[in-house]
């Protein structure tokens, strides 16, 4: 005689009578995505049995156990407020011990509901990132079926495994984090800092610090930047996040280095600023990049072993997609423009785009390794032809275009050419509240073109990305105007940069975030070009002075 097969059942442990209502709707929408989101399957058509308490959340397991056919249950929702029936405890005591029980006898998928989660259930699902948090007011949701579809997608066993994204926000008195995973988040209180004192002290450190005495190298510049990094990761995470994120971003780290069986999905780390306050501009100062725990090896930076990127918030601009795409899809071309002002060198007057007063004469040194970058994008581009498209801003021969006629082609070319990434290779400097991109000019003078102009003119064309191989372009002012006219990243350096190794960790950037077969995100690029430049010559400053931005 056959088996009735056993049905799908999923477990909702609450108290709370609205969550069923609310999860018995949004389950019951789930076919109308099916299609889109094959991988619900399971969870469609389910009977959904709730129950108030651990105790009986745990008999019901045992039921189904015992069945014939057994019953495993294809998902289980835990209300991170749950109680338990005979015994009190701290808050968020008793979902953490059914979660914990569930998982010591099967492999069902966790989801735990949490608007405000207890500190025990926190820890519990930081440090486990098979286990997902649902904060969402499922019955406030316009599309809440196709939302839970995304979430359960990633719920399913044969789901590939996928970078949670942590955005660490720096306020002006208190920091935050919000925790991605694919189209859902879930968010923290504000947590007051704790060593103000402490952090201002940081950053009047860095508002001063040079890797460079003059044009030499400073003997114990990794040293000094690497005690003001280690200061920030224990004032900023360890000791004002609290020490779960702390553990988490370490986790991270390691898996990323040695991963192991069922090893840690990833992390894809974020620091956020609102640059509206002035304070908070002078903590974007600080080496988050650098950042490290105190007593670990020398070697590990976060910029060399997690994607990771700042993220401005910026008031008055149109936002970016709320979730970054992580990468581009295989074979999708991209358009770039590339500006060679290496031209510029000697000692130099200027003449300003804005037609104001004569500037004082600068020193600049020759840039030989402009026409390197050049040469290896093409290379890029012949790798696969078709995906990689290059225009020059002035074609060979084109000397003669210089000052106010090469500012007007820039303009036209980014304002009308639809590229993605534009790329300026030559001298920059950021001095009070500007930074300036050095043009060759007229009579042997030099042009200076406001980065304010450049974030303009890329937001009329849609141009995103900014790549800036020159010195100290990676400026407070640099990533505002650039990013307040709606582009969606910078690559630059915040220090001066020794030009040939600049133009190494360039291309270094562009092998992986170019590569049409498996094109990697801007923090995953980022985080390549930081070890391999490291790697090639780590007692250069231009890894560590390297910066990735995005928007938010």
């Amino acid at each position: 005689m056959e088996q009735t097969a056993a049905p799908n059942m999923i477990l909702l442990a609450s108290m709370n009578d609205e969550h069923e209502d609310d999860w018995a709707n949004n389950l019951a929408q789930l076919h109308r995505h099916l299609q889109q989101y094959p991988a619900i399957a399971p969870f469609v058509g389910a009977e959904l049995r709730r129950r108030t308490s651990l105790e009986s959340a745990r008999n019901q397991i045992e039921i189904w156990e015992q069945a014939t056919p057994r019953i495993e249950p294809v998902l289980a929702i835990i209300d991170a407020r749950l109680g338990a029936a005979n015994k009190r405890g701290k808050p968020g005591a008793a979902a953490v011990e059914l979660l914990e029980w569930i998982h010591s006898r099967s492999n069902v998928p966790l989801l735990v509901l949490a608007v405000d989660p207890p500190e025990l259930v926190q820890r519990y699902v930081l440090e486990r990132p098979e286990v997902f948090v649902w904060t969402s007011d499922a019955k406030g949701a316009v599309n809440g079926g196709a939302e839970v579809a995304t979430v359960l997608t990633c719920l399913t066993p044969l789901a590939p495994k996928r970078r949670r994204r942590l955005i660490i926000r720096v306020g002006e008195h208190s920091i935050t984090y919000r925790m991605q995973m694919g189209r859902h988040e879930y968010s923290s209180q504000d947590m007051p800092y704790k060593e103000r004192d402490r952090i201002s002290a940081l950053v009047g450190r860095i508002e001063t610090f040079s890797p460079y005495t003059g044009e030499t190298k400073a003997p114990q510049w990794l040293k000094d930047l690497s005690g003001v990094g280690e200061d920030v990761f224990s004032a900023m995470v360890t000791h004002s996040l609290g020490a779960p994120i702390a553990k988490l971003i370490q986790r991270a780290r390691d898996e990323e280095v040695s991963p192991g069986v069922g090893a840690f999905a990833g992390l894809d780390l974020r620091f956020e600023f609102n640059l509206a306050s002035q304070e908070v501009s002078r903590l974007f100062n600080l080496p988050f990049e650098m950042g490290r725990e105190f007593g670990a090896d020398s070697g590990r930076y976060l910029c060399l072993e997690l994607p990771m990127a700042r993220r401005l918030h910026v008031d008055g601009a149109a936002p970016a997609p709320r979730w970054e795409q992580d990468t581009r899809a295989p074979g999708q071309p991209v358009r770039l423009l590339f500006m060679d002002a290496s031209s510029v060198f000697g000692t130099v007057s200027f003449r300003r785009e804005d037609g104001g007063p004569p500037l004082p004469a600068k020193e600049f040194g020759p840039l030989l390794s402009v026409a390197q970058e050049r040469k290896h994008l093409q290379h890029l581009a012949g790798l696969a032809p078709g995906s990689l498209l290059i225009d020059n801003v002035r074609e060979d021969g084109e000397t003669g275009l210089v000052g106010a006629e090469l500012q007007r082609r820039i303009e036209e070319r980014l304002k009308t050419g639809n590229y993605d990434i534009f790329h300026f290779a030559g001298h920059s400097e950021s001095s009070g509240e500007s930074t300036m991109l050095v043009l060759p000019g007229a009579d042997g003078e030099a042009w200076q073109l406001s980065i304010r102009l450049i974030g303009q003119w890329m937001e009329a064309g849609k141009c995103k990305l900014l790549v800036l191989s020159s010195c100290s372009g990676a400026s407070v002012r640099t990533a505002l105007e650039v990013m307040r006219a709606g582009a969606a990243g910078v690559l630059a350096f915040r220090w001066q940069v020794e030009e040939e190794s600049c133009a190494r960790y360039i291309q270094r950037f562009y092998d992986v975030y170019l590569d049409a077969a498996q094109p990697k995100g801007l923090a995953e690029a980022y985080r390549y070009a930081c070890k391999a430049a490291q790697g090639d010559a780590g007692d250069l400053p231009t890894w560590a002075s390297a910066m990735a931005i995005v928007r938010d």
